[in-house]
C-alpha cells in the first residue's frame, strides 16, 4: 500500500530529509510533501502580491494566507463537484490529492 504523507511542522531544520531518507532506507512505499519549505519564498508571497509590509509579523501573516488560500480552494472546487453531484467522491479524490500536492514542493 502505497502512502503520501504530509510533513507539517517548522521549516528550519532538516527533520523533514531525515523522515525521507528513514522511510527510504526502510523500503517504505511513502510519498513526502510538505508546505513551502524556502523561508523567504513563503514569507515573500504575500507580499509579492498583496504589497510591502514594514511590520516582519504582518509580512509572514500576508504569506501564510496567500499560502493556505491556494491550497483552500483547490480543495472547496472539488468538494463542490461531490457535493452538487457532478461527480463522485471516488472519483473526486484522487484528482483533488494530485491538485493539492503540485502546489506543495517535494520534502
Amino acid at each position: 500500500m502505497a502512502w503520501n504523507v504530509y510533513l507539517a511542522g517548522e521549516i528550519h531544520s532538516d527533520w523533514r530529509e531525515r523522515i525521507s531518507a528513514g522511510a527510504e532506507q526502510a523500503g517504505l512505499d511513502v510519498t513526502f510533501t510538505s508546505p513551502v519549505t524556502d523561508h523567504g519564498a513563503s514569507d515573500d508571497v504575500g507580499v509579492a502580491i498583496l504589497g510591502d509590509e514594514s511590520d516582519g509579523f504582518w509580512k509572514d501573516h500576508k504569506g501564510a494566507g496567500v499560502n493556505a488560500v491556494r491550497i483552500i480552494d483547490v480543495i472547496r472546487n472539488h468538494m463542490e463537484s461531490v457535493v452538487t453531484g457532478r461527480r463522485t467522491a471516488r472519483a473526486v479524490l484522487p484528482d483533488m490529492a494530485n491538485d493539492v500536492q503540485r502546489l506543495l514542493p517535494s520534502a
